[in-house]
């Protein structure tokens, strides 16, 4: 017959320390795990170091007078197209569009 499992089966009399010694061993082991995790969420030093001021400026006017601030030239404005490039751009590329168009029902009947 089979043991009911309402009924508790006898006990061997080293499982209460070993059952204690699992348990001290899994505590470790949790305690370990949790420094680690707290450790990988701490903020990395070197993520937060502030970066070098920057160099101070010359505080002498003569200095500034000898250095010539470089001039940007504008950008001409542009100019209409010419009659050519307009005839070139637009008006042949429609007209190839047309052909396409036209040589494409022609295949299709």
């Amino acid at each position: 017959m089979a043991p009911d499992d309402d009924q508790e089966q006898p006990r061997q009399p080293g499982e209460g320390v070993r059952v204690a010694a699992d348990l001290a061993a899994l505590t470790a082991r949790v305690e370990s795990l949790e420094r680690q995790l707290a450790e990988l969420h701490a903020p990395a030093p070197w993520k937060f170091r502030q970066s070098a001021p920057p160099p101070p400026r010359p505080t002498s006017s003569a200095s500034t007078e000898n250095q010539q601030i470089p001039k940007i030239a504008k950008q001409p404005a542009q100019a209409r197209g010419s009659l050519e490039n307009r005839i070139g751009s637009q008006l042949f590329s429609r007209i190839e569009i047309v052909a396409l168009l036209i040589a494409t029902t022609l295949f299709l009947k």
